[in-house]
């Protein structure tokens, strides 16, 4: 595995565990506070994982069983 890809699945991990739900809505994460926790990825890169994040728990949250 390359290094962005473990990148990814860090901040992807951090996105999982520091987001906040309510009412099956995901509330929207700071770009800003993503931007200082992970400083060695470039905000471009960051915004791109957090949409890709978010549209992927979106669907998980909408599923009903």
């Amino acid at each position: 595995m390359n290094n962005m890809s473990a990148k990814k699945i860090e901040v992807i991990n951090y996105l999982d565990y520091h987001a906040v739900v309510n009412d099956r809505k995901i509330e929207e994460y700071s770009s800003k506070q993503l931007c200082s926790d992970f400083p060695d990825i470039d905000e471009f890169t960051l915004n791109s994982w957090k949409k890709e994040w978010k549209k992927a728990r979106e669907l998980m949250h909408s599923i009903k069983f």
